[in-house]
């Protein structure tokens, strides 16, 4: 953990980070709970605290397992189901900047392509 102390909260907290064998672990806190956890409005207090684990499982596949402990909102701990990434080799990553003003252009380019229910 972090050796000094955290004044007030952040919107998207302060992590950070330590090795546990090939697992890069990452716990993330001090979250502002005016914000939603996710883009679906999944509640959370300024308690929550969110772990990822990130292994690497092959030479081009990296897993990632997600622990939100939120004592506030929710009864128990929850981890989601491994996430599995191949690397996609000639594929370049784009930047996405997530600020309301860019909600539309984001739902625009990202969000609504995605979106595999019937249209």
């Amino acid at each position: 953990m972090l050796n000094r102390q955290i004044v007030g909260s952040n919107q998207t907290g302060y992590s950070a980070g330590k090795w546990e064998g090939d697992t890069l672990v990452v716990s993330t806190f001090a979250l502002d709970e005016r914000a939603c956890f996710d883009e679906w409005g999944t509640p959370m207090s300024g308690d929550m605290r969110v772990e990822e684990r990130r292994q690497r499982i092959a030479p081009a596949k990296l897993q990632l397992k997600i622990t939100v402990h939120d004592p506030t909102i929710y009864t128990e701990p929850w981890t989601s189901s491994a996430l599995k990434y191949t690397l996609q080799h000639g594929v370049e990553l784009q930047e996405i900047i997530c600020a309301p003003i860019d909600e539309n252009a984001f739902s625009e380019r990202i969000r609504n392509p995605a979106d595999t229910r019937a249209k």
